[in-house]
């Protein structure tokens, strides 16, 4: 089991648990792990406070330890990605936490491939760190910095190169959840033709994912509606995830997104494998539609890399989360908000039609989703808890039609809870009791 490195990269809060000294540690780890000379490592950060500290403590310990850091700047996640397998890189980093609020920081490791690490990968590299000694460089064997920002020039060229279709004439609302995509998203659209209407796009580090962005999709939602504009684009802090909202300000997510854009690859004889993968948390009205369409759903645990994982695995092209991580393994090798943008938009323009058909394909089932709060322990060991696992039994013997889902966060203290069912009142009791009896145990 990995230490530091959950689900999504290490993650904590700022300068308390992902301090600079672990940021060190793991620049130089990356570095031992290649075991190469001139070890080429790509570095981008988001936009919150601490980022910029802890890429430049990360930096140092590249550097120290012989390898040449290579300054992004800030850029989105899957741009890190992108660039990487550009410029030969012999392994890259993020240094983000993505949805989370700006008191927390995280570092993610990104294959010279463009893929995430695998967990097997990022266990040597927390042996590495968990051994580390004071054998730094000669100061005549020391690496360097590269500053590399102008190298985002080629990511933006990338996602202006997706759609076939002019934008021109669309209205389109954008929250950037004061991330990465403050300094792309609207440049990217403009340049496409379309006419925006921005909210949380300073890059306020203070402010990232603060009640903005794809965890908040009900703020552009009530935009869209209000200044009637054509279709709204939520991102997170680092943009590898999107949410859309419609013309009506209804909110569209990933299971939706997906289905959009499964259908239109199948019309268009893209659909490698016939299916698609996504994971436990996709609701059960999303796999009936796919099924009705003769396209097969696979579900995979919940990340995007274990999404990739298996895409990669069964050859499919497209994926993702419910929570907008979507991948097009055609396009790119992990989930891009703003590709997944274009690539959609690129699709309605195409089609002719707007942006409520994606969302009215099918209605969801009922579902409800809570976090209870966890310890380490807890989330480690719930699955062995007496007290829940009997809770769980008596729910599935009292609901027969219940789909239910008990996950440990991969990046908060929470367990978190999905309930799924035919009747909504009957789901957020029983999830709320649920809630209750684990937050118990964890008090005890």
């Amino acid at each position: 089991m990995k230490k530091y490195f959950g689900t999504d990269g290490a993650r904590g809060i700022a300068n308390k648990e992902l301090t600079n000294e672990f940021a060190y540690k793991t620049g130089r780890a990356i570095v031992k792990y290649i075991n190469k000379d001139k070890v080429r490592v790509l570095v981008g950060m988001d936009t919150r406070i601490s980022s910029k500290m802890l890429q430049m403590s990360l930096m140092s310990g590249i550097i120290a330890e012989g390898g040449e850091a290579i300054d992004l700047g800030v850029i989105p996640t899957p741009g890190v990605a992108y660039l990487a397998v550009k410029n030969s890189a012999d392994i890259a980093v993020m240094i983000s936490a993505s949805h989370n609020h700006y008191e927390y920081n995280g570092i993610k490791l990104i294959g010279g491939d463009g893929y995430k690490l695998s967990d097997k990968t990022e266990i040597e590299i927390e042996n590495i760190i968990d051994n580390i000694e004071s054998d730094e460089k000669a100061y005549d064997e020391i690496g360097e910095y590269v500053d590399g920002r102008r190298l985002v020039e080629d990511y933006k060229k990338h996602i202006l190169s997706i759609p076939k279709n002019s934008f021109k004439g669309l209205k389109i609302g954008l929250d950037s959840g004061d991330g990465v995509m403050s300094y792309y998203a609207e440049e990217i659209f403009t340049t496409l033709g379309a006419s925006v209407t921005a909210i949380y796009s300073e890059g306020n580090g203070r402010y990232i994912n603060d009640e903005s962005g794809s965890t908040c999709p009900e703020k552009i939602a009530q935009i869209v509606k209000e200044n009637k504009l054509d279709i709204g684009v939520a991102f997170d802090g680092d943009a590898d995830r999107v949410i859309f909202a419609d013309e009506n300000g209804k909110v569209i997510d990933g299971d939706h997104i997906i289905s959009y854009a499964a259908l239109n690859y199948k019309k268009n004889g893209k659909l490698s494998g016939n299916g698609v993968v996504t994971t436990t948390m996709s609701n059960g009205a999303f796999e009936k539609h796919l099924g009705e369409n003769d396209i097969l759903l696979q579900r995979a645990d919940v990340g995007d890399r274990y999404v990739m994982e298996e895409m990669r695995k069964n050859g499919y092209l497209v994926g993702g989360e419910k929570s907008g991580h979507i991948i097009f393994l055609d396009k790119s090798t992990m989930g891009d908000g703003i590709q997944t943008a274009v690539t959609i938009i690129d699709m309605l323009i195409e089609n002719k039609s707007k942006a409520s058909e994606i969302g009215e394909a099918f209605t969801d089932y009922p579902q409800v989703l809570l976090n209870a709060k966890a310890n380490n322990e807890l989330k480690k060991n719930y699955k062995n808890n007496s007290k829940i696992s009997a809770a769980i039994d008596e729910l599935l013997t009292k609901h027969s039609d219940f789909r239910i889902l008990i996950r440990p966060s991969g990046t908060e203290p929470f367990v978190r809870i999905m309930i799924e069912g035919n009747d909504i009142e009957a789901i957020k009791n029983e999830a709320e009791s649920l809630k209750n009896i684990i937050e118990g145990v964890n008090n005890d």
